[in-house]
């Protein structure tokens, strides 16, 4: 083998080590670029797509007082209120000691008589009654004296005691409203359990109440009362229409019913006006009937009448019902029908039985209005002009009815057509207390539902409305312990409507109807192409770390 021979053999490894070495030098370059690239889509995937996927997909739950709604539903276990009474004396016979003797036990008795359900305290102070109220006393003008006598609010329950006089006097035969006057002398005086009845009964109705409050409660279970089937939902508003429905234009062509909601309707809706708003309307629908129903004949020896069955009312009210316009409306409706027959007299017959004496004009349809069957021949009518006052007078008591306004019963009647302060007062009393357990169980619930479904949407302006509805009922529950009755009815308004604009808010239904396992099944295809490579990347990356720890130590 010559030098040449020798030489090129011996160069050949040298070539071969070096063209190792860079090949091994390209693979850890290209291995680290492989690595550097997964560390970024892993990074990028992780610290970007993650969070935006959890933002895009993530139910928006706006922060709320959670521990105030515990709070709240705690306090139902305990819930005070004050009243404030004013005895106002008109009767000179009854001295000042006899007086205070007498409230002072009446005190005693009504604390003990008055912790059934929620606790009450009261406070009792008695006055001597002006000369202007001893004169409008006398003149029997009692709306005048109602006005006088509660011009410093309605923050207390005001109690006329009324002499022998001015009883005797305050009498009249129009006895569609009550009003509740006391008469008392020295010895009725002394009957301070008689006095606690009628406070508690006739006054502040305290045992419906304490059957609201122990229902609510659950510490009782019953059917609902007759009471509590008859009046609507307590409202901001309500709308209240008159209509007529004549089925003879031809001879009975027009009806006084604006004359009759100036003098019987306005003086209600202005006393009411600062607590809730009545909007009032009428509508005539000629040649208008109610529908199919059976119309049975009763001839006697002295008269003969058409009469309806009492199971036929409720057909014919669901037959009417779609014509009168109620659902154009947002606020609760009211409808009060006159109804203008083609055959009369048509009575409705409330026991067949016995139809002619039990027999009757008109009918109240609870949560929903009234009816009046106006008969021609009853009201001595002898020109085209139906006059609808009878109509007015019934369609007044059953509206107060309706909306659950209790009106004092009394052997002293006196006429009007308006509600009083004291009864105003046992109003307000009763729904501060309904709106109060109301918008805390609608709290409670509401607060539960949000909590075990993590899936509803919590807006800013649901969460705005379960916050005021918080603090509303907090301020309400402490207005009423101190006695302040009417603020806490304005407070505990706001807090039930806006727990009840809360609760049925439909945003909160709004991704309900997508089930879990539904997402699931879009997620799955989706991340399973872009997350099994990339976990098999990370084990990549972990054991490339690994070595790199072992080469630097």
């Amino acid at each position: 083998m010559n030098q040449a021979e020798a030489s090129e053999s011996s160069s050949e490894p040298v070539e071969n080590e070096i063209e190792l070495v860079n090949l091994k030098n390209e693979d850890q370059q290209l291995n680290q670029l492989l690595i550097i690239n997964t560390i970024y889509y892993i990074v990028v995937f992780v610290l970007i797509g993650l969070p935006i996927w959890i933002f895009t997909t993530s139910t928006y739950r706006a922060s709320l007082p959670f521990d105030s709604i515990d709070q709240l539903a705690k306090s139902l276990n305990r819930i005070e209120y004050k009243i404030n009474i004013e005895i106002i004396n008109f009767n000179d016979e009854l001295t000042a000691d006899i007086l205070n003797k007498a409230i002072s036990d009446l005190n005693i008795r009504l604390d003990k008589d008055g912790k059934n359900g929620i606790e009450l305290q009261f406070e009792i102070k008695n006055r001597v009654a002006t000369g202007e109220e001893k004169k409008l006393a006398l003149t029997h003008k009692i709306e005048l004296l109602d006005q006088v006598v509660c011009s410093d609010g309605l923050n207390k329950l005001h109690m006329i005691i009324l002499d022998d006089d001015s009883a005797k006097k305050i009498v009249s035969e129009d006895q569609y409203l009550f009003l509740n006057c006391l008469y008392l002398n020295k010895n009725l005086a002394k009957d301070t359990e008689r006095l606690s009845k009628i406070v508690l009964g006739e006054f502040l109705h305290i045992e419906k109440i304490n059957e609201e409050y122990r229902l609510k409660m659950d510490v009782e279970r019953r059917l609902p009362s007759k009471k509590d089937i008859r009046v609507v939902n307590f409202d901001n508003e309500y709308e209240v229409t008159f209509s007529w429905l004549n089925e003879r234009p031809e001879v009975y062509s027009k009806w006084n019913v604006d004359e009759c909601v100036e003098k019987y309707f306005s003086k209600i809706s202005d006393k009411l006006s600062d607590f809730i708003k009545i909007s009032i309307k009428a509508q005539t629908l000629l040649y208008s009937d109610f529908g199919s129903y059976t119309l049975s004949y009763s001839k006697l020896e002295n008269e003969s009448f058409y009469y309806l069955r009492q199971s036929d009312l409720s057909i014919m009210t669901n037959f009417i019902e779609s014509r009168l316009g109620a659902k154009i409306s947002d606020s609760s409706a009211l409808e009060f029908v006159t109804y203008l027959p083609n055959k009369e007299p048509l009575y409705i017959a409330k026991n067949l039985q016995n139809v002619k004496d039990s027999r009757s004009v008109s009918f109240m349809v609870p949560r929903w209005g009234g009816i009046y069957v106006y008969n021609p021949k009853d009201e001595n009518q002898s020109d085209d002009l139906i006059r609808v006052e009878k109509a007015m007078k019934t369609f007044l008591t059953q509206f107060i009815n309706l909306i659950g306004i209790d009106l004092h019963k009394s052997s002293k009647v006196v006429p009007r057509s308006g509600i009083y302060s004291s009864e105003i007062f046992g109003y307000l009393l009763t729904k501060t207390l309904e709106n109060q357990l109301n918008s805390i169980n609608t709290l409670n619930s509401l607060s539960l539902l949000l909590t075990r479904i993590k899936s509803m949407v919590i807006e800013d302006d649901i969460a705005e409305q379960i916050k005021t509805s918080v603090e509303s009922i907090e301020q309400s529950l402490s207005l009423a312990k101190d006695g302040k009755i009417k603020e806490a009815f304005f407070k505990s308004k706001i807090g039930f409507l806006s727990s009840e604009k809360a609760f049925f808010d439909k945003s909160l239904l709004e991704k309900l109807y997508f089930p879990e396992d539904q997402r699931f099944a879009i997620y799955i295809p989706l991340f399973i192409p872009v997350g099994i490579p990339l976990l098999l990347s990370m084990k990549s990356v972990i054991g490339w770390y690994k070595k790199q720890k072992i080469k630097t130590d």
